[in-house]
């Protein structure tokens, strides 16, 4: 059975199908993106900005991060410069010894400020890789 045929099937259980009207039926829109980005021996301190529209109900970010050698901290920011959340992950072996160090960090904001957030990517000696899945509904 498809989502139109559930949508009817839950609708049609509250009004009979001859009175309903097209004000009744809401729509949800739902958008997710994914970046990948590399990190070989870095020293660097990027930004990434995401603008928020005023209409969106909810915004997720699901960052994971790796690193095989130096440390890498990312901070998440809202359209106020307002630090939302952040972590730092970094090796604590010698060169010498092969470590491996990842996290996962998970954000959700309901009717976020509308604006431009920022997600700062802060790495030092860092080799890695970084993934940032955002999720927005409207």
């Amino acid at each position: 059975m498809g989502y139109a045929s559930l949508l009817s099937i839950a609708v049609s259980a509250q009004k009979p199908s001859a009175e309903l009207s097209t004000a009744e039926i809401s729509e949800i829109t739902k958008l997710k993106t994914e970046r990948s980005i590399h990190l070989e021996n870095q020293n660097s301190e990027e930004e990434l900005v995401y603008t928020m529209k005023s209409d969106l109900q909810e915004f997720g970010f699901d960052i994971n991060a790796a690193t095989t050698s130096g440390e890498i901290t990312i901070e998440l920011y809202n359209s106020n410069k307002e630090k939302k959340g952040s972590f730092t992950i970094g090796t604590q072996f010698d060169s010498k010894t092969a470590e491996a160090v990842r996290a996962q960090f998970s954000k959700s904001i309901r009717n976020p400020d509308s604006g431009d957030w920022t997600v700062k990517i802060i790495s030092e000696n860092a080799t890695g890789d970084i993934k940032i899945e955002t999720r927005s509904r409207q």
